[in-house]
């Protein structure tokens, strides 16, 4: 398995772009991948977007960065030296899943991804369900309930730092390994992480 988190100009995988790959071999966490590339030519930019990970508009084009497609081939070579599974794991898996996907589209770039991924929402719900805790919920401008269970909840929940800003994709798939590692195992996986205390109710 491997944690994979990207960075991206927006929310919406047709319109937006990524600009950064960040992933971790699992079963090897120190096999680690990083690009920072160029934007897509046409897409949209959210200033709210740049202001999470600490991108410019200009940045976004710089020459010396690699290309969309030019990103997505190193990371398909990076992908080659993962050799157990390269099923996503993530805090939000389906949105850098569809970056990704909708990337090696519009490179013309032969993906190695299927559908399936595992997300750390649904760990930290099934802890919840099973230990008949309640599961945190946070109210729409509708007045509809949802889960408010979110990344910073859940660097809470696994006892480590929550992420800094500005995001990062390569240190946003290093928390998330970690996360993944505690609430499977009750084990500590980076040396980032070891100083940190794994809460009593996630030890094995």
């Amino acid at each position: 398995m491997i944690i994979v988190d990207v960075e991206t100009t927006g929310i919406d995988s047709k319109e937006n772009s990524f600009i950064e790959i960040g992933a971790i071999d699992f079963e090897n966490p120190q096999n680690r991948f990083y690009v920072d590339c160029q934007a897509r030519p046409d897409c949209k930019i959210s200033d709210y977007a740049l202001e999470l990970n600490g991108h410019t508009e200009e940045s976004l084009y710089d020459s010396s960065k690699p290309s969309q497609k030019e990103a997505l081939n190193l990371f398909n070579n990076w992908l080659k030296t993962c050799k157990k599974d390269i099923t996503i794991i993530g805090e939000n898996p389906r949105f850098d899943l569809n970056f990704l996907i909708q990337g090696y589209h519009d490179c013309k770039v032969s993906s190695p991804f299927g559908y399936r991924t595992i997300d750390l929402h649904s760990l930290v719900v099934d802890y919840h369900l099973r230990n008949n805790l309640k599961v945190p919920v946070k109210s729409n401008d509708e007045g509809f309930n949802s889960s408010a269970i979110n990344s910073n909840f859940i660097m809470d929940f696994v006892g480590i730092p929550r992420e800094p800003h500005p995001h990062n994709s390569l240190n946003g798939a290093i928390y998330e390994a970690e996360a993944f590692s505690r609430i499977i195992y009750g084990k500590n996986l980076l040396s980032e992480f070891s100083k940190q205390k794994i809460p009593e109710y996630l030890k094995r």
